[in-house]
């Protein structure tokens, strides 16, 4: 396995990962109409988040950058001194679980 068919399983699985806690967090966590003021004690009133939005956004960011990842390398030549352009998207795509792992953690740690 080369490298640039490394960072596109990582890619994949931290989607998959990040998709999985957020159909998680919304099947265990009752529907509340304002989760994220609810967990940060109302710090962000003017936006409220309901549990589908709170547990939705990252997952929808990371399906689109994962998209835009493999529409734009699956037509270029994959030389190994590309690879440094893949790493953006896979550690944003990285940050994005772990976001996601937080807000998961701590809407189950609150209910």
């Amino acid at each position: 396995m080369n490298l640039w068919h490394a960072v596109t399983a990582a890619i994949i699985t931290s989607t998959a990962a990040s998709i999985m806690m957020a159909i998680g967090g919304m099947t265990l966590i009752p529907h509340v109409p304002d989760l994220y003021n609810e967990l940060y004690n109302g710090s962000r009133l003017q936006r409220p988040e309901s549990t589908v939005v709170f547990f939705a956004i990252f997952p929808t960011l990371q399906i689109l950058l994962a998209t835009a990842f493999l529409v734009t390398t699956r037509n270029s030549r994959r030389s190994e001194t590309k690879v440094v352009q893949a790493m953006l998207p896979l550690l944003l795509s990285c940050l994005f679980t772990i976001i996601q792992i937080y807000r998961f953690k701590g809407a189950l740690s609150h209910f």
